[in-house]
């Protein structure tokens, strides 16, 4: 993503679909004779049988990267080349940069001269989502985000591998599609994107069909290595906060009720407001007139206590250590059925980066998207999406 002075990436929940506009970049297939080839591999990888699964979940582990992101170690191809892709829930589908690639310089990128297991999406077939043909009958894949970054390539399919509980132990899924992008300004500091909202295309879908699972958790913590686990997550022992997840073909929404800040609560006509949970996105997105309400409570919060404000953002940012952030009041957002949610201070205002003494609040405004509940809200919870029973979970301090 395009940072600037930002400090925050913007959330890729933002544009979640296919662009149906200009063909994307075609070189990757260089001539009808290359089609015609990975046609014929295509038709004949589509039943390859899965690996069996006897337990009742797998776990993977999920990293932090300074950029504000979280990742999980994501194997493609055969052999199986190691990515570092983005978990993204606000993302219906997973991209990764391949050869020919504009910048390659600072990440992995897949090429399908080296997967054994590569297959072709060809425009004319049905697994051709954006249903359009480039100039050599390729599926075009492209998206765009918030900040302005763009994302073109193809759409193709290879074998996905992730690691499992011992982080030996693979678990493979066959003939997968994911977009194969040759030009992208997105996400500069990773290998691509890992999509687990509720799309078709989505990997929780794919392991919905292929293995049952309809859950998965994670917690994200800047700090330490995490898990990202795929089923059953926990034993519920009373302590998960449970709120309904509002019908929605693709995304995980919720419905927020009110929120109070200290003791102070904040009168809005907003209320209630359908939330999308989006890992992908530093900052949790308001209507404009409550993000109004809520930045204008903490300005003068923080103006009481004296904190002095950071200019060198165009965010609201100030000068603060970490004991001088835990001196300020919880925040509690209700969602609905009772779900009350304490967030700390270190959930609302994060470090600006590489500024260790700076802090920014991690709100914004949903100018032209959904409202989006962000990675620095969910941060130090268990997140649980559990699409099954309905149902999103809460266990605070579940890192």
């Amino acid at each position: 993503m395009k940072k600037a002075d930002v400090f925050m990436k913007v959330s890729l929940f933002l544009t979640p679909f296919l662009l149906l506009s200009q063909p994307s970049d075609s070189r990757l297939l260089q001539s009808n004779n290359t089609i015609n080839t990975l046609t014929f591999t295509l038709h004949h990888k589509k039943n390859l049988p899965l690996p069996n699964v006897t337990t009742r979940n797998f776990v993977n582990p999920v990293s932090y990267h300074r950029q504000d992101s979280y990742y999980i170690r994501f194997f493609i191809g055969s052999p199986r080349k190691l990515f570092l892709l983005v978990i993204d829930t606000g993302s219906p589908y997973t991209w990764v940069r391949c050869n020919p690639c504009d910048d390659c310089s600072t990440s992995e990128y897949f090429d399908y001269q080296d997967s054994t297991s590569f297959s072709a999406v060809i425009c004319a077939s049905d697994r051709c989502p954006s249903k359009m043909c480039g100039e050599h009958l390729e599926c075009p894949f492209q998206t765009g985000y918030e900040d302005g970054s763009t994302t073109n390539g193809i759409w193709v399919a290879d074998k996905f591998t992730l690691l499992k509980d011992d982080y030996a132990t693979f678990v493979a899924m066959n003939d997968m599609r994911f977009g194969c992008a040759s030009h992208t300004d997105a996400v500069p500091h990773l290998d691509g994107v890992l999509g687990m909202s509720r799309g078709s295309l989505s990997l929780v879908s794919s392991l919905e069909v292929a293995y049952g699972f309809t859950q998965f958790s994670y917690c994200l913590n800047p700090n330490s290595t995490t898990a990202l686990t795929f089923g059953e997550s926990i034993d519920d022992t009373g302590l998960v906060i449970y709120t309904p997840l509002v019908a929605h073909p693709q995304y995980y929404f919720v419905r927020l009720q009110g929120i109070t800040i200290g003791s102070e609560s904040i009168e809005s006509t907003d209320f209630p407001i359908e939330m999308a949970l989006d890992s992908g996105s530093t900052k949790s997105y308001f209507p404009t007139s409550l993000y109004n309400m809520l930045r204008d409570r903490y300005l003068g919060i923080v103006s009481a206590l004296g904190w002095v404000r950071y200019y060198g953002s165009k965010e609201t940012c100030y000068y603060a250590s970490p004991t001088e952030v835990d001196k300020l009041p919880l925040a509690n957002f209700r969602f609905d059925g009772d779900a009350n949610l304490n967030l700390k201070p270190d959930n609302i205002w994060i470090p600006l980066h590489e500024q260790t003494e700076v802090v920014c609040l991690a709100f914004g405004e949903s100018t032209n998207h959904a409202p989006i509940f962000g990675n620095a809200q969910q941060k130090q919870i268990l997140m649980i999406h559990d699409f099954g029973r309905s149902r999103i979970g809460f266990l605070p301090a579940g890192c």
